[in-house]
C-alpha cells in the first residue's frame, strides 16, 4: 500500500514474502488475493544440500523453511 501511494509511476507485478506467519498454509494465498498480485514464498533451503544421516526429520524442512531464512543467511555468511 505504501509503495503504491509513494511511487505512482511504478507498478508492482508480484510480491515475495517470508516469515513464520507463512506456516499457516493459506496465508500466501490470502495475501495474494488481498493484493490482487501473484505471491512467491521464499524458500531459503532451495539450493542447500543436506548431507549425512544425522537422524534429523528431513520431511519437516519444506514446511518450516520459511522461518529459517535468517538462520540460513547467517550460516552462509561464513561459507561465502
Amino acid at each position: 500500500v505504501y509503495f503504491r501511494a509513494s511511487r505512482k509511476t511504478q507498478s508492482i507485478s508480484s510480491v515475495v514474502i517470508a516469515g513464520g506467519g507463512l506456516l499457516n498454509e493459506s496465508a500466501a494465498g490470502l495475501i495474494g488475493q488481498s493484493l490482487g498480485l501473484p505471491v512467491t514464498v521464499v524458500d531459503p533451503l532451495r539450493k542447500i544440500q543436506i548431507f549425512g544421516s544425522g537422524g534429523g526429520n528431513r520431511e519437516i524442512l519444506p514446511k518450516i523453511g520459511t522461518i529459517l531464512h535468517v538462520a540460513v543467511g547467517l550460516a552462509l555468511r561464513e561459507v561465502a
